[in-house]
């Protein structure tokens, strides 16, 4: 047999033996997901087959959090108006 074609039976084998254990890989990505995933630090599943859909959803919500933390500058310290700069 060549070499080529036994890689491709392996191949084919490995994956079939995978397949039996989808539902399980399925049911552990959800557990991980519901457990791992907080109202203070949320996980997001972001599909990546598609490299604009995929930077679209990140900016998407990274944007919506920053929108949603409405983030501001903290006050100036006093005196900041007496430095004077070198040209």
């Amino acid at each position: 047999m060549s070499h080529r074609l036994n890689q491709t039976i392996l191949a084919i084998e490995f994956i079939l033996k995978e397949r039996v254990l989808w539902d399980d890989y399925q049911a552990a990505f959800e557990d991980m997901i519901n457990n791992c995933s907080t109202a203070h630090a949320p996980w997001y599943v972001v599909p990546a087959n598609k490299k604009w859909y995929r930077n679209l959803v990140v900016a998407r919500t990274i944007a919506g959090t920053l929108e949603a933390m409405n983030p501001q500058f903290p006050p100036a310290e006093k005196g900041l108006a007496n430095i004077v700069v070198p040209d």
